[in-house]
């Protein structure tokens, strides 16, 4: 089993060796470093509780 496991891994870093790097223009481009823009929405005090059930019910492992 373990020589299956290490075949695998052989062959998917010869396949990455391999594969060109090729830039999809489709793609937009990614941002910095710093990552996306954070967003913020304020929650009702019903959405509060609600998220609060949810995290319990979560929680409880349900």
């Amino acid at each position: 089993m373990i020589s299956l496991a290490r075949f695998r891994r052989a062959v998917r870093f010869e396949t990455v060796r391999r594969a060109p790097a090729t830039r999809l223009s489709a793609l937009p481009p990614q941002p910095g470093p710093g990552g996306p823009h954070r967003e913020f929405v304020e929650l009702t005090p019903a959405e509060r509780d609600a998220f609060a059930g949810l995290m319990r019910q979560l929680d409880d492992g349900h």
